[in-house]
């Protein structure tokens, strides 16, 4: 049981913006945290990022731990590749450029994000993969983030994720 209001919400698959942009237009609250179906949150993570949303800071993410299907360290060359990626933006000279370059920010579940930033926007382009890093981009126009360096977030990598299985078959 959850302290807060659920609304369960149905729809036929549509694809990840549509289900996203009809679940936000849903939300009510001023601060919205997104959760894939397959990945986890550690527990001061909903309170860190939130915390981190303040003057004109509107979008925060963290770093992330990499799973595979058995909650075990990712490991491969993907996960070596993404790792190296999130690393560089913390390292590097500028998150921004960080996330020009690639999407450091990593996946929806790990935004979070005043609910004022959706008509900044206009919310999740209708984009089969890397909708969450092109939102993470038009944020970048109309608001400061945060990049919040502690591994808060766990990603899960496995063949059923849209963007690796696309890599695999060779579609981007």
């Amino acid at each position: 049981t959850a302290p807060f209001p659920v609304v369960l919400a149905r729809q036929a698959n549509a694809g990840a913006d549509r289900a996203l942009n009809r679940g936000l237009a849903l939300a009510r609250g001023a601060t919205v945290a997104l959760l894939n179906s397959d990945d986890g949150y550690a527990p001061a993570r909903l309170a860190r990022l939130s915390a981190s949303l303040a003057g004109d800071v509107a979008l925060a993410f963290s770093d992330v731990v990499l799973i595979d299907d058995d909650d075990r360290p990712a490991d491969g060359p993907y996960a070596r590749t993404l790792r190296q990626r999130i690393d560089e933006a913390e390292a590097g000279p500028g998150l921004l450029r960080a996330l020009v370059r690639h999407n450091a920010a990593t996946s929806t579940g790990n935004l979070v994000f005043r609910r004022s930033l959706l008509a900044r926007t206009g919310g999740f382009a209708p984009l089969a993969v890397c909708h969450d890093w092109d939102f993470v981009l038009a944020a970048s126009y109309v608001s400061r983030f945060a990049f919040v360096r502690e591994p808060l977030y766990r990603y899960r990598l496995h063949d059923a994720n849209t963007f690796a299985g696309r890599r695999v078959a060779g579609i981007l």
